[in-house]
C-alpha cells in the first residue's frame, strides 16, 4: 500500500525511515539529512508492508522539474522492487503535476538501479551530504 501527501503524519513516517537508513546506517549527519526548508512544499511517498512503513521518497518541484530525493528502503525489504515502485510512482506524480522533466542526485553505488529505470547520467561525481553521487536526469 502507498501513502502520498505532505501531511504531518506522512512526513513523520518518512523522517523515521530516513533516520534509520541515512543517519544510523549511512552515518549522514542529522542536520544534513533533515534539510527541509519551511517555505518549500515537499511531498512524500511511503510504502507500507502490513501497515508498517518500510520505504519512502521525497518529492519536490525545482525550476519546473520533478526532483525526487531521499529514496530509502529498510535493509530487510531491499531487492524486492519497492525502490523501483516508489521511483515510478514519483515519476507518475510528476506527470500529474504537469512536469516533463526530472532530475535527482543518486548515490554512485545505486547507478545501475537508476540506469535500469531509464535515468541518464554523465557520471560527474558530486558530494551530497557526504555521499558521492551522480546527477541523473529523465524525461517524464
Amino acid at each position: 500500500m502507498l501513502l502520498f501527501g505532505n501531511k504531518e503524519e506522512i512526513k513523520k513516517m518518512s523522517y523515521k525511515l530516513r533516520q534509520e537508513v541515512f543517519i544510523k546506517e549511512q552515518h549522514i549527519p542529522e542536520k544534513l539529512e533533515f534539510d527541509e526548508v519551511p517555505e518549500k512544499n515537499y511531498f512524500y511517498l511511503i510504502y507500507l508492508n502490513k501497515k508498517q512503513p518500510v520505504a519512502t521518497i521525497r518529492l519536490e518541484i525545482i525550476n519546473k522539474q520533478l526532483a525526487p530525493d531521499r529514496l530509502c528502503v529498510l535493509k530487510k525489504y531491499r531487492h524486492q522492487g519497492i525502490g523501483t515502485l516508489l521511483l515510478k510512482k514519483s515519476e507518475e506524480k510528476g506527470k500529474e503535476f504537469g512536469l516533463e522533466k526530472a532530475f535527482l542526485y543518486g548515490e554512485i553505488t545505486a547507478t545501475s538501479f537508476y540506469l535500469k529505470n531509464g535515468w541518464k547520467t554523465e557520471e560527474k561525481v558530486l558530494l551530497i551530504d557526504t555521499i558521492p553521487c551522480f546527477l541523473f536526469e529523465k524525461n517524464l
